[in-house]
């Protein structure tokens, strides 16, 4: 199932204010003021980082050409 059709369950289920997550194996609710109230980190030598600035990389060539 994915996250929009999590969202839809909750609202059908009368919940609102709250924010699905994937928790293996399944999604969940969580109330939002839980889900922002959290600092959260990515580790500078994250894998995702890595992406996002080759990503970011190849974009910024792709705007040069003509």
């Amino acid at each position: 199932m994915g996250y929009g059709a999590g969202a839809v369950r909750a609202l059908k289920s009368g919940q609102s204010g709250v924010m699905v997550v994937f928790q293996p194996p399944e999604l969940k609710f969580v109330p939002m003021n839980e889900a922002i109230n959290k600092v959260r980190t990515v580790p500078a030598d994250s894998e995702f980082l890595q992406i996002a600035r080759a990503l970011a990389s190849r974009l910024a060539t792709e705007e040069d050409k003509p």
